[in-house]
């Protein structure tokens, strides 16, 4: 049952003409123009990934020290080690995250307390607090040291730890 005509049953449509379709739009950048700005748009975001790949490799001594300060601070609560022991690990990784910044000369030879007077002459603000000044200057020392003093020290050098300025740091008097 072909019908020949195409209209049959809707009167209505007689005599239209079938509307003749656009062609579709080009996906493709219709100049060279686009192909330039996404050249430079492509320029900009591996510009950018490099910058943050650096920082992530910059920063990689900072993400060592952290997670070996959180390893000491599992081990002496784990543990109950005697606080002296523990002071004297804690400002040895101080003074080597911190020799990776400063001049080796300089910061060598200072001891415990003057070496966190140095790190905190160098930033903007003081990250260590009294008690931990006065823990560090007995660190090396037979001294008797308090659980608060040393969680403001343990506070202190994990907040070093992440917000220091390394330029900062390596400017030298």
């Amino acid at each position: 049952m072909n019908n020949p005509d195409p209209y049959f049953g809707n009167l209505l449509l007689q005599g239209f003409q079938e509307a003749a379709w656009l062609p579709l739009p080009s996906w493709g950048a219709p100049t060279a123009a686009w192909y330039v700005l996404l050249a430079l748009l492509l320029g900009l975001l591996l510009r950018w990934l490099y910058g943050v790949l650096r920082a992530y490799q910059a920063n990689a001594y900072r993400r060592a020290a952290l997670t070996a300060l959180q390893q000491l601070c599992r081990e002496f609560v784990h543990n109950r080690g005697d606080f002296q022991r523990y002071v004297q690990l804690l400002m040895v990784l101080l003074k080597s995250t911190a020799l990776q910044l400063a001049p080796r000369p300089r910061l060598a030879a200072l001891d415990a307390e003057q070496c966190l007077h140095y790190l905190n002459s160098r930033q903007q603000r003081d990250f260590f607090c009294a008690d931990s000044l006065q823990l560090a200057g007995g660190a090396y020392r037979r001294s008797a040291a308090s659980d608060t003093a040393v969680a403001a020290l343990e506070r202190d050098i994990e907040q070093w730890l992440r917000s220091h300025k390394a330029l900062e740091l390596a400017s030298d008097d």
